[in-house]
């Protein structure tokens, strides 16, 4: 009887019993159900009194400071995660992205409650991941391969700010997300040297090269991959966003991946679908260099024979058959794979070391940097990135307006690196050889 007036009225006494150990069971109001105005409780059991009272104590400052989520102990991990993907202002594929990220914790853990869920838990999960032992299939029916370093550590990134929006709520006292420890690249060794981030200018010229000898297209792919566009956005390129009069061009559109499964789209979606760049920052009026105008008008004019040469059919319908820089050789626009499959292709051909196709735009911003009186944020306005760092000052930030000028002088670089590479190339008789091709 003297244990029961010395507990708070929160906290019921069970004494332990033929199969069971004596244990507290602890019911608090944890607040309002939003969806069906009734209210939640936390139930907890312990086996230590003194826990008890602890999580008690706890419990009430939470209450008096206004901190409880309204969410009951049973709220699991998958519950979380639904919620926490409902809530981000990402577009609809990051959010998608994000989601099959997060699938394999739903997986082994969804219906643990969230509190529930220690470091320990995840820790496992992320070196099943890493080394292929995962027993939980992909939604598919699929046995996982084994996820490489950065794709674990992103998914423990998703998991940590999961779990910090409901530590921010008070609900959560830890998040054992957090706790783990991120997983390491190994080293390539001195055998191998520093991994290549970049190509010199002779490489450039290499693959130019080797590009207008394979055809125009995968020419027009490379170039403007080195004036440092990204890969959707050569693949969504228009001439009509080219004016090639001022020599100044509008990136406004990427072609990207439509993550949806095929189900879920209507009859007349396809995989890929043109959508807004990847940011605001994105959206940019470049003025071209003149070597590299002169190169896309004769890209343009071969296009143009293509089309009288292959007739009426080519091209999409409703659109003009020479609309997208980057085409299909039947005329119709290209998915954000495009220009990624042409540029392994041609690179994999060639005596150099083989760089995806993200490196020719850092190519591109290294060797603007390296020009004197090019600094970060003429390389940042050129390629269409958010001012970070000590660029992105508050005087910075909200005194300074110059991204054209930036972006001028960037181009103004561009040309005094890459105009004899581009010349070097022979555009004329690249475009004379395809003709005669045509022709016959």
């Amino acid at each position: 009887m003297g244990r029961k007036k010395t507990l708070p009225s929160s906290i019921t006494y069970k004494p332990a019993g033929p199969r069971s150990p004596e244990r507290w069971i602890f019911r608090g109001r944890a607040g309002v159900d939003p969806s069906t105005g009734k209210p939640t409780f936390d139930v907890v059991t312990f086996y230590s009194e003194a826990e008890a009272i602890e999580y008690d104590a706890g419990h009430s400052l939470k209450s008096a400071r206004g901190s409880l989520s309204g969410r009951s102990a049973r709220f699991t991990v998958a519950e979380a995660i639904d919620e926490w993907a409902q809530v981000q202002s990402a577009d609809r594929d990051t959010v998608v992205i994000y989601q099959d990220l997060l699938q394999p914790v739903k997986d082994a853990y969804g219906r643990v409650p969230v509190r529930r869920l220690h470091k320990v838990q995840i820790a496992k999960l992320a070196h099943q991941l890493h080394t292929g032992t995962c027993p939980h299939r992909t939604p598919t029916g699929r046995t996982r391969r084994a996820w490489s370093v950065t794709l674990v550590n992103k998914m423990l990134a998703r998991l940590e700010s999961v779990l910090q929006g409901l530590r921010d709520e008070g609900y959560l006292d830890a998040n054992h997300a957090a706790l783990v420890p991120r997983f390491k690249k190994r080293a390539t060794g001195a055998a191998h040297g520093p991994k290549r981030e970049t190509y010199t200018l002779d490489e450039v010229s290499t693959i130019l090269a080797g590009a207008s000898a394979t055809n125009l297209n995968v020419f027009a792919v490379c170039l403007l991959g080195f004036l440092g566009l990204r890969k959707g956005e050569i693949a969504g390129l228009e001439w009509d966003r080219i004016d090639m009069t001022t020599g100044r061009a509008w990136v406004l559109e990427q072609r990207k991946r439509d993550r949806r499964r095929a189900e879920d789209r209507g009859a007349d979606e396809t995989s890929t679908r043109t959508d807004s760049v990847k940011s605001e920052a994105s959206e940019r009026e470049l003025p071209l260099p003149a070597s590299a105008v002169a190169a896309l008008k004769l890209v343009q004019r071969w296009q143009r024979e293509q089309h009288l040469a292959s007739g009426r059919r080519w091209g999409v319908d409703g659109e003009p058959p020479t609309h997208v820089v980057a085409h299909h050789i039947t005329g119709q626009a290209v998915s954000n794979s495009y220009p990624w499959d042409r540029w392994v292709a041609l690179v994999k051909s060639l005596p150099i070391d083989y760089l995806t196709l993200h490196k020719a735009r850092k190519t591109c911003g290294t060797h603007l940097a390296l020009q004197p009186g090019i600094g970060p944020h003429h390389v940042g306005a050129w390629l269409g990135h958010e001012a970070q760092g000590s660029i992105a000052s508050p005087v910075t930030g909200i005194y300074i307006d110059a991204d054209e000028q930036f972006r001028q002088a960037a181009s103004d670089a561009w040309e005094a690196v890459f105009a004899p590479v581009v010349t070097f190339c022979d555009i004329q008789g690249a475009y004379q050889r395809e003709k005669d091709q045509l022709s016959a």
